[in-house]
């Protein structure tokens, strides 16, 4: 059978992008998202990272405080081939689940803030991490989810909802700045007298007289 002329409607629509996200991360990339957790709970954030796996690794967060304490653990995935996450849903692309979530007290905009920062944190990387899924444990805990931005993936109505989120790529915006110069011919160098920034109105001179 000529294969330029056949392709496996899975092969067509179910081949993963090779990004190799995990490839290029060490298990400590995670440990800064920790310390912003620490900044909004007020209490040390144990980290953990399983990378035995090459295409899912596990990451968890474990905190205590006095009468709080958090844990959430995400699997992070950069597939090679098409996958199932907890939450039932088709992973061919780099995703991130969260597997477990609990937060206490409940009711004071702690978890808000500590998923809203894990979002932030993911999408400030861009590591190119495209979409975050969870499975929720029900409705109530769907509609908290919803809050921060997730919606429902199942095509029918469910108790226990599988939920999805886009990671935005986040822009870098460039630097706008007027620089003023000169050719040292003695030392073969350019050297910058003043540089003015458009987008701070800032003026700084930077040459030694």
């Amino acid at each position: 059978m000529n294969r330029k002329k056949h392709l496996l409607w899975s092969e067509m629509y179910y081949q993963p992008k090779l990004t190799y996200i995990l490839k290029n991360l060490g298990p400590s990339s995670f440990d800064q998202l920790g310390k912003k957790l620490e900044n909004i709970l007020g209490y040390p954030i144990e980290v953990y990272v399983n990378n035995s796996d090459k295409e899912r690794w596990t990451i968890s967060f474990n905190g205590h405080g006095i009468g709080s304490f958090i844990r959430l653990i995400l699997y992070v995935y950069d597939p090679s081939v098409e996958t199932f996450g907890a939450a039932n849903i088709e992973i061919i692309n780099p995703t991130v689940e969260i597997i477990d979530f609990v937060m206490h007290p409940k009711r004071k905009g702690f978890g808000t803030k500590a998923i809203n920062q894990l979002i932030n944190f993911i999408e400030d990387k861009n590591w190119g991490f495209e979409i975050m899924i969870l499975k929720a444990q029900d409705l109530k805990a769907a509609s908290f989810w919803s809050k921060v931005g997730f919606t429902e993936a199942d095509r029918y109505p469910s108790y226990t909802p599988s939920m999805t989120r886009p990671l935005i790529k986040k822009k870098s915006e460039p630097k706008m700045s007027i620089k003023l110069s000169y050719q040292n011919t003695l030392r073969g160098e350019k050297v910058i007298i003043s540089q003015y920034d458009l987008k701070t109105n800032n003026k700084s001179s930077l040459i030694n007289l």
